[in-house]
């Protein structure tokens, strides 16, 4: 922590992000977290253009809204994803899912 220019968290039930008082103002964390501090809509945006790809706005807001990963969820981003895999690392960052 003593050398971080700034901390955000959020728990699985908390409605929004906290962040550590007392940072000073321009510590960097809105250019390097723009993406994720952004709407669905606008990850959904950057994800197309990056990825070259569709992406439904109702998986990105379900996935914004921490909604349990499901087969469905992970095949609808991405088709040829590793289910086993995905579930894995889910459960390895405290993601929740509806593992089968």
């Amino acid at each position: 922590m003593q050398n971080a220019t700034f901390c955000y968290w959020r728990r699985t039930n908390d409605p929004s992000w906290s962040k550590v008082s007392g940072s000073p103002s321009g510590d960097g964390s809105g250019d390097m977290l723009a993406l994720l501090a952004n709407d669905p809509s606008g990850y959904k945006e950057w994800a197309e253009d990056y990825f070259e790809a569709p992406i439904e706005l109702d998986v990105v807001k379900a996935l914004f809204t921490h909604q349990p990963l499901n087969d469905s969820l992970i095949l609808a981003l991405n088709p040829e994803a590793d289910l086993g895999s995905t579930y894995a690392e889910a459960l390895e960052i405290g993601y929740p899912s509806k593992e089968p």
